[in-house]
């Protein structure tokens, strides 16, 4: 006897057969993860639109821009609010007239990331 040769060795693991796995080790599992991310729904490009012309900073806020459309509300009410003083008045319409622009833009690119990538944007 060999001392440097144990007596029994280990089978070899190509050796064995195949069958001795269990069967779902070889078939897919048909059923879906146990999580799945929620379906965002896009948002409303017009609805955007006429929120942001009836409230400035309010069709940030239907985008989910919730402090940009407060830094609206509160810049525009702050210029209007001074209505004695003419700049402010057409400095507070030309920012309430951008914001409707800006409100059409961020809808239009929300929408867009959640077509490619089916997640929020932000």
């Amino acid at each position: 006897m060999n001392p440097l040769r144990s007596v029994e060795e280990p089978p070899d693991a190509s050796s064995g057969p195949e069958d001795d796995a269990p069967r779902s080790y070889s078939v897919p599992d048909p059923s879906p993860p146990p999580w799945q991310p929620a379906r965002v729904e896009q948002k409303s490009v017009p609805l955007a639109i006429i929120l942001a012309v009836l409230v400035p900073g309010l069709g940030h806020v239907y985008l989910r821009r919730f402090a940009q459309g407060a830094a609206i509300f509160v810049v525009v009410v702050a210029l209007l609010l001074l209505y004695f003083l003419v700049i402010t008045v057409i400095l507070g319409v030309a920012i309430w007239a951008w914001q409707v622009y800006d409100t059409y833009r961020t809808a239009n690119e929300f929408n867009r990331v959640v077509r490619e990538s089916g997640a929020r944007p932000w």
